[in-house]
């Protein structure tokens, strides 16, 4: 769910002297939404006159017109009034567009050596429940163009079946069909790394477009004009220290910590195409206006473009003004696709240079001097030979004409000769708590090839914001829906997005080929650092735990795994046994987490009764225990003193396989439930005398010294109110049997 600063509010209010229609919102880019806007409404050409502002973030879904838009503008004129739509958070979580959700299968061919020969890959495309704008392109054609990413593979397949849903529709979303496809290629790298017992990072290198095949000609996609992608991966992991790494694992092992190192690739195809350019007008005080295509969504339009024309033209920055967001009067294009610089830069870049070649001949009449004599050096015209000089900005003011147009001013367009191809490597080291699943990053290391720099402190921003979104979808954000298709991660309390906390000091680098494509030699990078990041996270958990792969999706449900260090995996299950209970399933794989895994339904009834003060909802509760599919006991949970089993006898210290706790509720009542604990040494022998004495007991037993505190505790336990009821009463915390849960609501089923 795409979350931008800023929602979608809009304003509108009909012009009662000529019939016109104004309409204030964000956007990317006006002069598109005005004319859809137009058409839908049956007026004639100019009927609309769209103005958007500073754009609190756009990233793809404010190119487009949404339904609400179009009411607003209708009510408007039908009312003939001025109307006004303020987006809630929440609506937004309803009717924004969606992104990223593919379900993908890769094949490879792969020689002896570790050389992927052909690619095979087949999209299951989440389309949602309508058909938006770029839908059906995002996974096809956006998503081919990097199929094989940095990668010399000479045969490649692509094969997207799109599907109906009960989502929202799903579209652009920054990067648009190349995350998908990235992540894909590294993950597949990965896979073939482990299946082979070849070195992850050499299985990259083996598969690399090496400089000697430059420009390179990519079997789906375009052609890359320059590249040394093997030596910037070999920059990367200098500067990421993984020489090092070995100590660090060391140190972190010593601490009871697991921790990854993961290496992530990327190839962007972007930069491309064309739009309505810019319109540079010389004002009489020698200011200059730039009425610019596309349109400022955070990125720093105003400032890169200011930039590239006060350098070229040795003009004050101070007087030159550029400005975007009115239908009526800017060119047209849409912010998307990482083009702005190499595109309207480019273009700014072009009128410069025109406006030098229409200033050289007024400069040698003021200067009285050849042509051939004239010289530019930062903003000066000079006559070799002489001490004569006028700048830029004299020349501008002397040539102010009485009436019409200043001779400078143009209007002008310019397309690139092709794309541009941003590569780079993303390395992400992080520790796993075994205790509590949590994800904790270390160092965060990329090095990037984004051609000539215009604002390096700019463009860090732009690599800062991509990273923090990719991180948020590898291990932070997901949107759940129920099985009545109903969106229960539909707030910022349930859809939980990336904080500064979450995120390390970023280690950026740069080793920059300038691009053959445009005139500045830039590449895109607004989209970069959101397409390198995700497969950068996943390569790190998947080392730590030391697993070959872990699906996106699993790894936010994931308890833990490694079979390293003796830690079973805890599969949860939630299901209805009829109405109002549920049945709550608990099994162990593969080897044993806790003494006793029926000890986790002590804790869970134990919480679930104190819960039970507030609200009489449930009216009873059995703990059911399976020892490894032979004898199987049944416990009822005495709700009136805080979960304490009636008979003790049957609290068995063995190692259960499969745990149900079966629960009567007065109401229909969900349930998530998160388990996490060290691995604890077998006993033997009865247990009696009640939760507090047993944890003591299983305290002496963790082999994981001064973790104590961590042992064999449930996590979280969540439980939404019945209908009507207060949900206040259930945003609280408690601690029982030293064990600290947190309770709210809403939540998001499990």
């Amino acid at each position: 769910i795409i979350n931008s600063m800023e929602t979608r509010p809009i304003v509108a209010e009909p012009d009662p002297e000529d019939g016109t229609l104004n309409i204030w919102c964000g956007t990317q880019g006006p002069v598109g939404i005005a004319k859809q806007l137009t058409a839908a409404l049956g007026l004639s050409k100019g009927g609309v006159r769209v103005r958007t502002g500073d754009v609190g973030g756009g990233f793809g879904f404010k190119i487009f017109l949404h339904p609400e838009q179009l009411i607003v503008a209708w009510a408007a004129r039908k009312l003939g009034t001025r109307l006004r739509w303020q987006q809630n958070r929440s609506d937004g979580f309803l009717s924004d567009l969606h992104g990223r959700d593919n379900r993908t299968k890769a094949r490879a061919v792969v020689d002896a050596d570790g050389k992927v020969r052909a690619l095979h890959v087949t999209v299951h495309a989440n389309m949602g429940s309508w058909l938006s704008n770029f839908s059906t392109y995002i996974p096809t054609l956006s998503g081919s163009r990097t199929l094989t990413t940095v990668y010399a593979i000479p045969t490649a397949s692509l094969r997207v079946l799109g599907i109906m849903t009960n989502t929202p529709a799903v579209d652009a979303y920054r990067g648009a069909g190349r995350p998908e496809a990235n992540y894909v290629m590294e993950r597949l790298m990965d896979m073939l790394a482990d299946k082979m017992g070849i070195d992850r990072v050499e299985i990259r290198r083996r598969n690399m477009i090496t400089s000697d095949l430059m420009p390179f000609s990519m079997v789906c996609g375009g052609t890359i004009d320059d590249g040394e992608i093997p030596e910037l991966m070999d920059a990367a992991l200098a500067h990421a220290d993984h020489d090092g790494f070995e100590a660090r694992k060391a140190d972190s092992e010593s601490r009871g910590m697991l921790r990854g190192f993961g290496v992530g690739m990327y190839l962007e195809h972007c930069g491309g195409g064309g739009d309505g350019g810019v319109k540079v007008s010389f004002r009489d005080d020698g200011t200059i206006l730039v009425l610019a295509a596309q349109q400022e969504n955070g990125q720093g339009h105003r400032t890169t473009l200011t930039q590239i024309l006060s350098d070229r033209l040795g003009y004050d920055a101070d007087k030159i003004e550029i400005f975007q967001g009115d239908s009526a009067i800017t060119p047209h294009g849409a912010t998307g696709g990482a083009r702005m610089t190499a595109v309207l830069g480019s273009t700014v870049a072009e009128v410069a240079a025109r406006t030098l070649d229409k200033a050289r001949p007024h400069a040698a009449e003021a200067l009285d001097c050849n042509l051939e004599d004239l010289v530019f050096i930062d903003g000066f015209f000079s006559a070799q030979g002489t001490n004569r000089s006028i700048t830029i900005e004299d020349l501008v003011l002397r040539l102010v004409p009485e009436s019409g147009d200043h001779p400078f001013n143009i209007n002008h367009r310019y397309e690139p000769d092709g794309s541009t191809y941003p590569y780079g490597c993303h390395i992400a080291e992080l520790e796993i708590d075994p205790a509590t699943c949590a994800v904790n990053l270390q160092r965060y290391t990329v090095v990037d090839d984004f051609g000539t720099v215009i604002n390096p402190m700019m463009l860090e921003g732009q690599i800062h914001g991509g990273i923090a979104q990719g991180i948020g979808q590898a291990i932070h954000e997901h949107a759940v829906f129920d099985e009545q298709g109903q969106l229960v991660s539909g707030s910022l309390m349930d859809y939980r997005l990336p904080r500064a906390d979450d995120l390390p000091a970023f280690d950026i680098h740069f080793r920059n080929i300038p691009c053959k494509n445009n005139i500045l030699g830039v590449k895109g990078s607004g989209e970069a650092g959101a397409i390198g990041a995700p497969q950068a996270i996943i390569a790190a958990v998947t080392d730590a735990l030391g697993v070959t792969h872990i699906d996106i999706k699993n790894l936010k449900t994931i308890i833990r795994s490694s079979s390293q260090r003796g830690i079973g995996l805890v599969v949860i299950a939630c299901h209805p046994v009829k109405r109002n209970v549920v049945r709550i399933c608990v099994i162990q794989l593969r080897c044993t987490l806790f003494d006793s895994c029926i000890d986790i339904g002590y804790r869970i009834a134990a919480f679930i009764a104190r819960i039970n003060q507030f609200q009489r909802i449930i009216r009873q509760c059995h703990i059911i225990g399976d020892d490894n599919g032979h004898d199987v006991t049944s416990c009822p949970v005495d709700l009136a003193h805080h979960g304490r089993v009636r008979n003790h006898g049957h609290r068995r210290a063995v190692s259960i396989r499969k745990l149900m706790l079966t629960m009567n509720f007065t109401n229909t009542v969900r349930i998530q439930i998160s388990l996490c604990g060290h691995q604890m040494h077998t006993g033997h022998g009865s247990r009696r005398g009640g939760v507090n004495r047993h944890k003591s007991r299983m305290r002496q037993r963790c082999p994981q010294k001064g973790n104590s505190k961590t042992c064999s505790r449930v996590n979280i336990i969540c439980v939404t109110p019945p209908a009507g009821h207060k949900s206040g009463v259930f945003n609280a915390r408690y601690r029982l049997a030293n064990t600290k849960f947190h309770l709210s609501s809403p939540v998001v089923s499990a």
